[in-house]
């Protein structure tokens, strides 16, 4: 059995150290150092096991992009599931971010992420992560 322990990190996985039941072994990155690219306050409550893609859309029906410095291309609006059976969107009433994260960024494979969070209507609110062109839903806030 495992227990977890917040470590330092940028992102919630990064941020999260599992450990057997009952040790007490210190996290491999410490809390109080700094962390270039780390989302502000506060944590959601749940991180999904495996990201799932979303479409999120402007107030026009376009999906939101990014542009070279990492600026939305619009305000969101709307946020819909992806794949076979989904309903229509959710409507988005409010948004901070977006934040973005260059990891690697020397190397042959950088790797870069921006987050967003956003709150919808029926007062949920969600931490999304856009790579490549996808945006997906990372986490859910209480």
């Amino acid at each position: 059995m495992l227990t977890a322990a917040l470590q330092g990190g940028r992102d919630m996985r990064d941020q999260v150290h599992l450990r057997p039941w009952g040790e007490q072994a210190p996290a491999q990155r410490p809390v109080d150092r700094p962390w270039p690219g780390q989302l502000p306050p506060p944590a959601p409550a749940t991180v999904l096991r495996e990201p799932e893609p979303v479409d999120l859309l402007d107030a026009a029906g376009v999906p939101v992009g990014l542009d070279t410095r990492f600026a939305l291309s619009a305000s969101p609006a709307t946020l819909a599931r992806r794949g076979p059976g989904v309903g229509r969107g959710r409507v988005v009433v409010g948004w901070a971010g977006p934040w973005p994260l260059a990891e690697r960024w020397w190397s042959d494979e950088p790797r870069y992420r921006t987050h967003l969070q956003v709150a919808l209507e029926d007062g949920s609110a969600l931490l999304l992560a856009h790579t490549a062109e996808t945006w997906t839903c990372e986490a859910v806030y209480d």
